[in-house]
């Protein structure tokens, strides 16, 4: 379903987190990747406004790229029929802690197969130049190393000490 950006409220108090920092990442991503998952909502009680239940970032970051805009600007979401407000809390706890980052083995992988250098791929996924040359220099250990660092016997603690 789609709605208008200025029909979504952010949740509040359910499962809010951010930081700016955060926001401008997860921004300069949808720019260039468009939006990759829906904002999950629960309708409001007016029922010309949405509640988000998991999404408050990315609502964030649609509001600092559309500013100004918000009325015409339609967004996918996925709505959740059930409006109880602790299940809402309890599906957007269980949607952020069963998230798991991308391994850096693998972003390595990923970047390497980019054709462009560390400035575009960096712009790209929003993140910066540095955590791009951190992923790629993962390149430089043997086969054997980068292994045994993907499977667990290695931490970047351990290889920066």
């Amino acid at each position: 379903m789609q709605v208008y950006l200025n029909e979504l409220i952010p949740g509040g108090d359910i499962n809010s987190r951010s930081s700016e920092g955060d926001i401008e990442s997860l921004r300069n991503s949808i720019v260039q990747m468009g939006m990759i998952l829906p904002i999950a909502v629960m309708p409001e009680g007016d029922g010309k406004h949405w509640r988000v239940i998991d999404g408050n970032r990315r609502l964030a970051a649609l509001n600092q790229i559309f500013n100004g805009a918000a009325g015409s600007t339609l967004v996918t979401v996925h709505v959740t029929s059930d409006t109880d407000l602790d299940l809402a809390m309890e599906q957007s706890i269980a949607a952020n802690i069963e998230r798991l980052p991308l391994h850096p083995m693998d972003q390595y992988e990923a970047f390497a197969r980019l054709h462009g250098d560390d400035e575009e791929i960096a712009s790209h996924f929003g993140i910066t130049p540095r955590q791009v040359r951190q992923r790629m220099a993962l390149g430089n250990l043997t086969p054997e190393v980068r292994a045994v660092y993907r499977d667990g016997g290695l931490t970047e603690a351990s290889c920066a000490s």
